[in-house]
């Protein structure tokens, strides 16, 4: 995926600047190691191409002070490709983007409340964040996005709610010091309420504590 979206972000950057338009080509990737890998990929475009483009990668591992470069407008003959997790689908935003590249994908974490351990892995986005993805582009000018999975490809409407993503062992310790009567059942009334297996695991830890 890293290789098609950096070919994509290439052939389109090319092709805006042979329109003689001036922006950006936003590409959307799950994480800091793809952003890299999207990097040496880009890098490594024949001379005269990679230096048409002012890639910048956008990720909280970047200096603040380069974070910024990506309001700034390209210098004059080139155009900047942004590199970007899923931060820069609302937390920030960039008026010049011409085209999205989006790979589908996110960064997620995940809990397992039988072995009380969470872990970083990489799922499809959902449609509610495509559709998101989408809207970075033709803002101040027409813009467009290719998606780099196919039309059939299953999304879920929404990304799962970090209720059901994270822990339960804080949350029940916060109810008991708020005096909740029924901290489990607190949970439960939740929108979207954990699973009852994590309830019933994270109350089983704070039992054996001494």
């Amino acid at each position: 995926v890293v290789a098609l979206a950096a070919e994509v972000a290439a052939q389109v950057s090319a092709a805006e600047l042979a329109k003689g338009r001036k922006g950006s080509v936003l590409v959307f990737l799950p994480g800091w190691d793809e952003i890299k890998e999207c990097m040496k990929v880009l890098e490594n475009l024949p001379a005269a191409q990679y230096d048409a483009l002012r890639v910048i990668p956008l990720h909280s591992q970047v200096p603040q002070e380069e974070q910024q470069l990506v309001f700034s407008p390209a210098p004059e003959g080139k155009i900047k490709v942004i590199l970007a997790t899923n931060i820069a689908e609302s937390s920030v935003t960039i008026d010049d983007v011409l085209v999205v590249v989006d790979s589908g994908l996110v960064r997620e974490m995940s809990y397992n409340p039988e072995s009380a351990m969470s872990t970083m892995g990489t799922v499809p986005t959902s449609r509610a964040s495509a559709t998101q993805r989408t809207g970075r582009a033709g803002r101040v000018a027409p813009g467009h996005c290719y998606r780099l999975w196919a039309a059939s490809a299953p999304l879920s409407p929404q990304q799962p709610p970090e209720m059901l993503r994270a822990p339960c062992d804080e949350v029940l310790l916060a109810a008991c010091v708020l005096g909740a009567p029924s901290p489990a059942a607190l949970l439960a009334s939740a929108l979207t309420p954990p699973p009852r297996d994590a309830i019933g695991f994270a109350l089983d830890r704070w039992r054996c504590l001494p």
